[in-house]
């Protein structure tokens, strides 16, 4: 079984501060991330692109720095962070996580860290959209919403300082962006990919429940005149009970994870489930 080790950064008063092992947890398959299926093929198809060895020659031949950044933006729930770390398995790559809210931290302590990023990993940057809330600027100015932007994080590291290479940048778990972030934060060249996370359609809720029970024997009955139905039927009518886009991946999971071992329940449960539910 691959394994997927986050780093989260450590920093003191009287330290730059430095990358430390958070977890080591194993990896998660990417079909059970459920999101949008093209937008998934094309998020695949380009970071395959951008490891392959020829794409970091033709970056280095025509002077154009190696990075990527994606932008993950969406409600709550919506499966980001767990795309990040299925990504980080997929692609046999570490993810170093840093929020931008983090405490202590200041211009020289972000770009120490950005400099000791190694060679092959994922930076993911969380809290984007609210790293200048009511906060200070790096260098002490009073900054408005909006103000803080991902290009500090850019800046070329200072003369012999490590220079990363070959990093994806999964800028994101962003709960909304139109009016937050600062455009130059969303320019092509920081965010060359945008993946919105919209609440799941009747085909995605079929995909989540057939990945969630898909272990699970469905056919328990011993009656060989009225055999249970099948999962594909068990999914369809799950997803048909519940109105599309109304709930998140988490909360349908929540739902699900109830019955864990009984698809079945699950399935002819979901209209009532609803119903309790008035929010959806």
């Amino acid at each position: 079984m691959t394994t997927t080790t986050v780093y989260q950064p450590t920093c003191s008063s009287d330290s730059a501060g430095r990358w430390s092992r958070y977890s080591t947890q194993p990896s998660r398959n990417i079909s059970t991330v459920i999101f949008d299926r093209k937008n998934k093929d094309e998020l695949l198809n380009d970071i395959n692109e951008y490891l392959h060895p020829r794409t970091r020659r033709w970056y280095s031949d025509h002077g154009i720095p190696y990075r990527r950044g994606y932008l993950f933006s969406g409600a709550p729930g919506m499966g980001k962070t767990s795309l990040a770390s299925a990504l980080g398995g997929l692609f046999g790559l570490n993810v170093y996580v840093l929020s931008l809210l983090g405490p202590k931290r200041n211009e020289s302590k972000l770009m120490k860290l950005m400099s000791d990023i190694p060679s092959r990993c994922i930076v993911l940057l969380e809290n984007v959209d609210a790293a200048g809330l009511g906060r200070r600027s790096l260098r002490g100015e009073q900054i408005q919403p909006g103000d803080f932007s991902e290009a500090q994080l850019y800046t070329p590291p200072a003369s012999g300082a490590q220079t990363p290479v070959n990093t994806i940048s999964l800028s994101g778990l962003l709960n909304a962006i139109d009016g937050v972030l600062d455009a130059a934060l969303i320019r092509p060249g920081r965010v060359d990919m945008h993946v919105d996370f919209q609440l799941p359609s009747v085909e995605q809720m079929r995909e989540l429940f057939v990945n969630m029970y898909s272990d699970v024997p469905t056919d328990v009955s011993k009656d060989t005149k009225d055999p249970a139905p099948s999962l594909d039927a068990l999914a369809t009518t799950f997803a048909s009970s519940i109105p599309e886009k109304s709930a998140s991946l988490a909360r349908l999971q929540g739902y699900l994870l109830q019955y864990k071992k009984c698809p079945q329940e699950a399935s002819s449960g979901a209209a009532e489930w609803v119903k309790q539910n008035s929010t959806l």
